[in-house]
C-alpha cells in the first residue's frame, strides 16, 4: 500500500487524493470505484468501525498531474487503507494515494514532520477557567533527535547542558539514559530531551515555527469533548491514538506560557485525549526555570 502523508492532515473533512499515471479515461473509473466503496461502506460497518463516513465531493484531475481528490467526513486510518485497497483493486493504474495537503509556502528545512490541523476549541483549565483557542497547525509527534541535531549541526549551536558541562559528564540530548540500547535509527527518531527553554527558543527561530502556548497545548491534546468516568486506560489510549487528529505523547512538554505569579515557564504532561472525573486534581501542570534541562521534550506549531 503506497500512502503519502502530506504536511497538513485535517480529518474533518479528510482530503484524499488518488494519483495515477495514465490519462483522462481513468478519471471516471476512479470516481466510480470511490462511489462503490462508499456505497458498500454505508451498508455495513467495516472492522466494526464507528467513524462516520460520507463523501462530500469528488474533484477532477489536477492540471499539473493526474489526480482525483475526495473530500469526506471524518475517516479513520483503517478505513483509509480499506478505501485505497478497494480503488487499487478496481483501477490497476493507481500510483499512490495522498492524505492531506502540503503547505503552500516553502517546505520546512531538514524535517519529515507530520502536521495536523487543530480546529477552534474551548479549553478547560484546572481552576475551572475556560478559554477559546483559535485554529492552528501542530506536529503529531514531539521534535525528534534527528530534527534537533540538524539545527545544531547547521548552526553550531551548543545546548544549555553542553555549555554548563563542557566535559559532558551530565546527560545531553544526544547521550542520555532514554537512548541506551537503541539502534542508530531509533535514536534519531526518538523525541529530544535534555533541552532547556533557551534551546527550544533558538530551535524555533531557526525553523521559523513557534512553541505552543499552554492553552494551545490543551486544545491539541484533548480531542474528545466528553468526560470519562476514570482516567483512560491502555486500551483507551490505543483507541484514541488510532484517530487521525490525535497527538502522540512521549513525556512532559515545554510550552511558551509564563506563570504570572511565579514568572516560571509552564510545562504540561496532560490531560491527554479526553478529560475524566477528577482530572483537575492531577499534577499535569509543572512550573520550571528556563535553564532547566531534563526528561521534558517539546513540539512546535505554525499559525494559519
Amino acid at each position: 500500500m503506497n500512502i503519502v502523508y502530506n504536511d497538513i492532515i485535517d480529518w474533518e473533512p479528510a482530503v484524499l487524493s488518488f494519483v495515477f499515471n495514465d490519462g483522462e479515461a481513468l478519471k471516471l473509473d476512479i470516481k466510480e470505484a470511490i462511489r462503490g466503496w462508499f456505497a458498500s461502506r454505508s451498508e455495513c460497518r467495516l472492522h466494526d468501525c464507528k467513524c462516520f463516513l460520507q463523501f462530500i465531493e469528488i474533484d477532477g484531475i489536477d492540471r499539473k498531474r493526474n489526480k482525483v481528490t475526495v473530500l469526506c467526513q471524518w475517516i479513520c486510518k483503517r478505513c483509509v487503507g480499506s478505501l485505497y485497497r478497494y480503488v487499487d483493486e478496481q483501477v490497476s493504474s493507481i500510483d499512490h494515494m495522498e492524505l492531506g495537503i502540503n503547505f503552500p509556502d516553502e517546505d520546512l528545512v531538514g524535517t519529515e514532520t507530520q502536521w495536523i490541523y487543530v480546529p477552534e476549541r474551548t479549553v478547560l483549565f484546572e481552576d475551572g477557567r475556560e478559554e477559546l483557542v483559535n485554529p492552528f497547525f501542530t506536529t503529531k509527534r514531539p521534535v525528534s533527535n534527528a530534527e534537533f541535531a540538524a539545527f545544531c549541526v547547521q548552526t553550531g549551536y551548543l545546548t544549555t547542558a553542553e555549555k554548563e558541562d563542557p566535559d559532558l559528564e551530565t546527560e545531553t540530548y544526544f547521550d542520555n539514559a532514554l537512548l541506551h540500547g537503541l539502534s542508530k535509527r531509533e535514536k534519531e527518531e526518538a523525541y529530544v530531551v535534555n533541552v532547556s527553554y533557551f534551546d527550544v527558543e533558538e530551535y524555533c527561530k531557526w525553523r521559523n515555527v513557534r512553541l505552543l502556548t499552554e492553552k494551545e497545548w490543551l486544545s491539541a491534546a484533548v480531542i474528545k469533548p466528553v468526560l470519562l468516568e476514570k482516567e483512560p486506560e491502555f486500551q483507551d489510549v490505543r483507541r484514541f491514538q488510532s484517530l487521525g487528529n490525535a497527538l502522540f505523547f512521549e513525556c512532559g512538554e515545554w510550552t511558551s506560557s509564563i506563570d504570572h505569579e511565579t514568572g516560571l515557564v509552564v510545562r504540561r504532561s496532560g490531560p491527554q485525549y479526553a478529560l475524566y472525573k477528577g482530572w483537575e486534581k492531577s499534577h499535569y501542570r509543572q512550573l520550571s526555570k528556563k535553564g532547566v534541562y531534563d526528561y521534558f521534550t517539546f513540539r512546535v506549531c505554525k499559525d494559519l
